[in-house]
């Protein structure tokens, strides 16, 4: 079943490279509701979350993700120089829950 929606090929979005085998469990499930959906049995949309934030995040730092790190250290340290630490290769995409909520249920009314 097509949709309105213009579904991008994993080079358009971003290689996949993962690093870990948790990151390659992740891969290969999507790899294989593609399948499923190729046989005609699903019909898939695979959102790839991280990074949300919003009301509910979690600012413990023993759990906490990117961007509550990054709230955390603006508020308790605000006099401090804001340094972000890495190699500079890195990149990080955010997203905020209720752009998160709007696009789920955009996926769901097009399917």
């Amino acid at each position: 079943m097509k949709t309105g929606l213009n579904i991008l090929s994993e080079e358009q979005t971003y290689p996949a490279e993962p690093e870990s085998s948790y990151g390659w469990s992740k891969l290969m499930g999507e790899y294989e509701a593609e399948l499923a959906q190729k046989t005609g049995n699903i019909n898939v949309g695979l959102p790839r979350l991280h990074n949300v934030y919003g009301p509910g995040a979690s600012f413990d730092p023993r759990t906490s993700q990117v961007i509550q790190s990054l709230i955390r250290k603006a508020i308790l340290y605000p006099g401090e120089p804001f340094v972000v630490w890495g190699t500079g290769d890195q990149y990080r995409d955010f997203i905020y829950i209720d752009d998160v909520i709007d696009a789920l249920i955009l996926v769901l009314s097009e399917g």
